[in-house]
């Protein structure tokens, strides 16, 4: 915006932008969890989980620099579940019930193994 000379309009929109920030990282952080909530219930009480949406709150930048280091340093201590670990244990477990682990499953069943 500033770039086309539109700068009165980018100084708003940089200022609505804190303030959405800074009301999202006070109605999500959780310093019970150490973590961003995972939702608010409909009563707006946090609804905490540790798992990997705290990272995309870190990546597009919301989560306010202090709470993200936070949050990086329990996934670098390995505190964080990330989506590759829930997905390969939930992908066997999946395929555990389904009897792929054994030979078997629909697509055995079909004579497609």
């Amino acid at each position: 915006m500033k770039t086309l000379g539109r700068r009165d309009e980018a100084a708003r929109l940089v200022r609505a932008a804190q303030a959405l920030r800074d009301r999202f990282n006070d109605a999500f952080w959780c310093e019970e969890i150490g973590s961003f909530a995972l939702a608010l219930d409909p009563d707006g009480r946090q609804v905490g989980s540790v798992g990997s949406n705290a990272m995309h709150c870190v990546a597009t930048g919301i989560a306010e620099e202090t709470l993200g280091r936070r949050v990086l340093a329990a996934k670098a201590a390995g505190l964080v579940i990330t989506a590759e670990t829930v997905r390969t244990s939930a992908q066997a477990r999946v395929l555990a019930i389904a009897g792929f682990d054994r030979g078997g499953g629909p697509f055995a069943e079909a004579g497609l193994r």
